[in-house]
């Protein structure tokens, strides 16, 4: 298994890096966001997303 990057945390490193990349590359605001994970079948509250 590889190491989190979150301490016991589910997340892996591509999610949070395409979180990241789409908050501030592309300027997706974090509700929006959660719409395609959200169909994905991954729920993150905004409040997780915005840690």
């Amino acid at each position: 298994m590889t190491e989190q990057v979150i301490p016991s945390g589910l997340p892996a490193p591509g999610l949070i890096a395409h979180a990241l990349v789409s908050k501030f590359k592309d300027a997706l605001p974090l509700n929006r966001l959660r719409g395609p994970y959200t169909r994905s079948g991954i729920d993150p509250p905004v409040s997780t997303l915005s840690d």
